[in-house]
């Protein structure tokens, strides 16, 4: 098994940025658009890209592991709760996801098939209360 982390350095602002679907303002008189066949504005449709918050970086997990059939990623990003966080198989063994994730220090390890594992590749770990270790992952500011 191995993994490698890649963090990303993000351009994008949040400026020019709107919230879709937040609730009319308390006294504002606009009806609500329902989407039917008759009307001519199509209904609004929220693309499943995530949009990187100010501060934040892109971070990317690899796990390399042919006999997996599921992994996910949990640490104190995602308060350690396996399932939360799947890893997407790309058919040659190779697990991938990608967080958002603000600059600071992070333990996390992989749950691959049901067993928790620290990151092979790691170069930084810390005991955890359970007898094992966590791998350490620092995002450092742009």
């Amino acid at each position: 098994m191995s993994k490698r982390v890649t963090i990303q350095n993000d351009t994008s602002s949040a400026s020019g940025l709107r919230e879709v679907g937040s609730a009319p303002k308390p006294g504002s008189r606009r009806k609500a658009a329902k989407a039917s066949p008759q009307s001519s504005t199509p209904p609004t449709r929220v693309s499943s890209e995530r949009l990187v918050s100010a501060g934040q970086r892109s971070v990317r997990f690899e796990l390399f592991d042919l006999n997996a059939c599921e992994a996910f990623l949990v640490g104190t990003f995602n308060d350690w709760q396996p399932g939360v966080t799947p890893l997407t198989n790309s058919e040659d063994g190779r697990w991938t996801v990608e967080l958002n994730l603000k600059p600071g220090t992070y333990e996390y390890r992989f749950v691959v098939d049901g067993r928790w594992i620290e990151d092979p590749q790691s170069s930084r770990f810390a005991t955890n209360p359970f007898g094992g270790v966590n791998s350490v992952l620092e995002v450092r500011e742009q």
